[in-house]
């Protein structure tokens, strides 16, 4: 392989999910783990024993589950998720595990275990950066009193914390360094390692993964298949919502709010004036474009007077969701 190439090589870092468990999630060696959560506990550790990940199935749609890491750490339990891009439904697919581990560990026979710890982490990437390093969600009243005391879920900000690195905060980079280098390079790593035994282990191994030509092949795999499957379900859902249509003609998404979309008139619209209609107060609709029945031009030469007949097509902006809702809810 030439320099070139070398140089152009992938370098996978643990925030793929595959490089962290296989770093940190090793059963016969906790050292890693150990020290990655003694510095976000801040507090010494002297036992960790993972647990099964694997979480019941509950109902004939449920497919089998696995949490990213379980363990129990002296005399609390840590469920730790590591999610590389954040989608809505993740806090709420979180909470559900996180509960399901809370409900099996904490009744005994017939008694409640109020004593044990349960700490959920999620060390998230995507989300936004008005959002805390460092956000601590507990079950509390409006008046902050808890109403349990042992049930606590920290989320990490990763994408603001990572860039403390590149904007040189090098206070933040102190407090954070045990995170950020979960998604650095290996030159990157070299620099803020600088004499940190942990860094510097952490490195050692990914750089490992990262020269090992099996995994690198299987990593890359995993990518294209994901890749795959990801432009299988959004072209299946594409379709989907296009067969259901009703009136949409058609629909051009103008950024993930907004959308200009062709739409037929309804029955209930013909013979009533635009005006009457109020097609943007009623549907929140902007009228930009009107398609007359039988023309193949739209035009933008109209007055709210216009009489809508049978068979015309109105061009709208509106926000996508209202205007599919709008769509789902006509009854032609």
């Amino acid at each position: 392989m030439t320099k070139e190439k070398e140089e152009e090589k992938k370098f996978y870092t643990a925030k793929y999910d595959r490089v962290f468990k296989t770093i940190f999630c090793n059963e016969d060696d906790h050292t890693l783990l150990k020290e990655l959560l003694e510095r976000i506990l801040k507090q010494k550790i002297e036992s960790i024993e993972f647990l099964r990940s694997e979480l019941p199935v509950v109902s004939v749609i449920d497919r089998s589950k696995t949490v990213d890491v379980l363990v129990k750490v002296d005399n609390e339990y840590l469920h730790i998720e590591l999610n590389c891009n954040y989608k809505n439904y993740l806090h709420t697919r979180n909470f559900i595990y996180f509960t399901n581990i809370y409900s099996r560990k904490t009744v005994r026979g017939k008694k409640y275990d109020f004593k044990t710890k349960f700490i959920h982490i999620d060390f998230t990437y995507g989300l936004s950066k008005d959002i805390d390093d460092v956000t601590y969600y507990y079950v509390m009243n409006d008046k902050k009193k808890k109403y349990i005391d042992n049930f606590e879920i920290i989320e990490y900000n990763m994408d603001k914390i990572t860039d403390y690195w590149y904007n040189l905060d090098m206070e933040k980079v102190k407090e954070y360094k045990h995170l950020i280098m979960l998604d650095l390079e290996k030159d990157d790593l070299d620099k803020i390692s600088n004499g940190d035994d942990f860094v510097e282990a952490y490195e050692d191994k990914v750089t490992d993964l990262n020269n090992q030509e099996t995994f690198r092949s299987f990593m890359s795999y995993e990518e294209d298949q994901e890749l795959i499957q990801n432009t299988e379900k959004e072209m299946a859902y594409k379709l989907a919502k296009h067969l259901l249509r009703r009136s949409i003609v058609d629909l051009v998404e103008l950024d993930e709010e907004y959308s200009i979309v062709e739409i037929r008139t309804l029955k209930d619209w013909e013979g009533k004036s635009l005006s009457n209609v109020n097609i943007r107060r009623v549907y929140g609709m902007n009228v930009v474009g009107i398609k007359p029945q039988g023309s193949l031009k739209m035009t933008m030469d109209f007055s709210a007077d216009y009489i809508i007949q049978p068979g015309d097509h109105f061009l709208v902006v509106s926000k996508t969701k209202e205007v599919e809702k709008w769509d789902f809810l006509t009854k032609e």
